[in-house]
């Protein structure tokens, strides 16, 4: 067998197997030519190579790094999906992979987020899978950093309404 592939970055043929590494989006060709016998038959097919979907996303605690966050022990983190797909293979599904044992495979809410509470303190690497319709898949990753204080939190939290005034406080009780 002989094998020829165009739009490849590279490619491995054995016998009548190939395994190709394929480039930037666009157009490719697999051509096989098997000679046996005396007798030479050869194939091509046309291959659309499409561009992949670009997984991204940004936190809630906001941090001035793009790759790592730091947060307190008990802390919710907003992570607001941004990924992007092109045109015609949108994505499908979303695979949250937390770092501390919990995963998602939730799309994001109406607010393109979804939250994550860390109860444990140390470091974790938080991951976005994203896969579009064709199959495509792209990962993005920031790194989580749970300190061992738990941080202040905003007592009496409600609904309010709109131009309603209201109070909060840190760290005491609600009264009744």
């Amino acid at each position: 067998y002989t094998w020829v592939i165009n739009g490849d970055v590279s490619s491995s043929a054995s016998g009548n197997t190939c395994i190709v590494n394929w480039g930037a989006a666009g157009a490719g060709s697999v051509t096989v030519t098997e000679t046996n016998n005396g007798c030479s038959g050869t194939t091509t097919i046309c291959i659309k190579i499409i561009e992949g979907p670009k997984a991204f996303f940004k936190t809630n605690p906001n941090t001035p790094s793009p790759t790592s966050i730091v947060i307190c022990k008990d802390a919710t983190v907003f992570f607001f999906d941004l990924s992007t797909s092109p045109a015609g293979s949108p994505i499908v599904a979303w695979a949250w992979d937390f770092g501390d044992g919990n995963y998602s495979s939730a799309p994001p809410g109406p607010m393109g987020s979804i939250d994550h509470q860390y109860t444990v303190p140390g470091v974790y690497t938080a991951v976005l899978t994203v896969t579009n319709s064709c199959g495509c898949s792209s990962s993005y990753k920031i790194k989580v950093t749970v300190k061992s204080d738990p941080g202040v939190k905003i007592e009496c939290p409600r609904v309010v309404c709109e131009r309603e005034r209201a109070t909060y406080f840190v760290d005491q009780p609600c009264s009744a």
